[in-house]
């Protein structure tokens, strides 16, 4: 490895990487209420966690019975993430 000014670039580039990381989770309510999905969704609202992506798929198992893909920005050890988990698996 050579010592350059691509050194700095890559600092700077790990930086930006870290602004990259994300948690993807499975979320699956055993229970069909209204507002199950909501409450969890409010976790991460309220705690102005960016969530990049959400998307349902059906379980197979029953009509009606969906597991939801959650993509959150950051990483799965920052303590907000693992507080908003954390709280959310309690409430499971």
């Amino acid at each position: 490895m050579r010592t350059s000014p691509d050194s700095l670039l890559l600092a700077k580039q790990h930086h930006l990487l870290q602004e990259m990381i994300k948690t993807s989770i499975i979320v699956y309510l055993e229970k069909n209420q209204p507002g199950a999905l909501y409450e969890i969704l409010g976790e991460f609202a309220g705690r102005n966690i960016d969530l990049t992506r959400i998307e349902s798929r059906p379980t197979k198992k029953v009509l009606g019975d969906y597991v939801f893909y959650i993509d959150i920005k950051g990483h799965i050890e920052d303590k907000i993430i693992k507080e908003t988990l954390t709280k959310i698996k309690r409430q499971g």
